[in-house]
């Protein structure tokens, strides 16, 4: 599978690079590229969220913890989680889930208890 099967798929790819150097690859030098291109866009990849509202953004990240353990503890340091700046989004977060909280309880207790 050389540059002509993987054009379609990995258009951007081959668009974006030196068209000399393309010219310049194997076969085989594609058909690797092609399929390390592939392995990076795999199911394994973290839930991401991202969303703008009222001039804000939010990004919300989801998946396995793959960071080495040192890596953990030194980002932990340096971006703690609970900051002044942090503060009212955590505030806004904690209200939201009480708000959703009472209000699946109240239907529950609705149904349970109608009569």
């Amino acid at each position: 599978m050389g540059k002509e099967t993987t054009q379609d798929e990995f258009g951007w790819f081959w668009t974006g690079m030196d068209a000399d150097i393309a010219a310049s690859l194997s076969n085989d030098q594609k058909l690797a590229i092609a399929n390390a291109i592939r392995k990076t866009d795999t199911a394994d990849r973290p839930a991401d969220i991202r969303f703008s509202m009222f001039g804000y953004f939010v990004v919300l990240i989801s998946g396995k913890e793959r960071r080495a353990p040192e890596r953990i503890r030194i980002e932990n340091a340096s971006h703690p989680v609970i900051t002044a700046r942090n503060l009212p989004l955590l505030l806004l977060i904690w209200a939201s889930l009480s708000y959703a909280t009472w209000g699946i309880l109240g239907l529950i207790t609705g149904l349970v208890f109608r009569g």
